[in-house]
């Protein structure tokens, strides 16, 4: 490997492990974080995702090799129809960028109603993706300190262990 390892290494396990149910038509994004301040989370790992979604909004932020440009920075797009939700997960941290009180980077791949796979970053926007039948959490909360950060490094906000 010519390029050094980027690495932040810190020891800690699990205080609780909650599993939860998000109901129809519930916002898939805010029901996490809800799920989240009502068990008083405020650092934790998505373990499992899984469900059915009516919609999901998807987003695309790679940032170019040179780091001059975020390639589709801020570019979201919607698949409008009934999604199985086969996997997700992700991190719950505050939100040190401001933008929310509580950060959550979701991942997620789903099967469209004709097979095919699709999957991403899922955009932490209101009203963006919305539960269909249901969706099952499990979170694991951690007894380490998380949170988002802007890497100058890499050049783009990302989740690790406060010190």
């Amino acid at each position: 490997m010519s390029q050094a390892l980027i690495e932040t290494a810190t020891s800690g396990g699990f205080r609780e492990i909650i599993f939860a149910k998000l109901p129809p038509r519930a916002d898939l994004m805010l029901g996490i974080k809800e799920v989240a301040r009502k068990h008083n989370i405020r650092n934790a790992i998505i373990l499992s995702c899984i469900g059915s979604l009516e919609k999901v909004t998807f987003g695309y932020a790679i940032l170019s090799r040179d780091k001059s440009v975020m390639l589709g920075q801020d570019k979201h797009w919607q698949h409008d129809e009934p999604v199985s939700m086969l996997s997700g997960q992700g991190i719950i941290a505050p939100d040190t960028l401001g933008e929310h009180d509580l950060a959550v980077h979701l991942h997620g791949t789903f099967q469209t109603n004709g097979g095919t796979a699709i999957g991403q970053h899922i955009e932490d926007l209101a009203g963006g993706s919305i539960v269909f039948n249901t969706t099952e959490l499990v979170l694991g909360s951690l007894d380490i300190s998380v949170a988002r950060r802007f890497d100058e490094e890499v050049g783009t906000p990302v989740f690790g262990p406060v010190a």
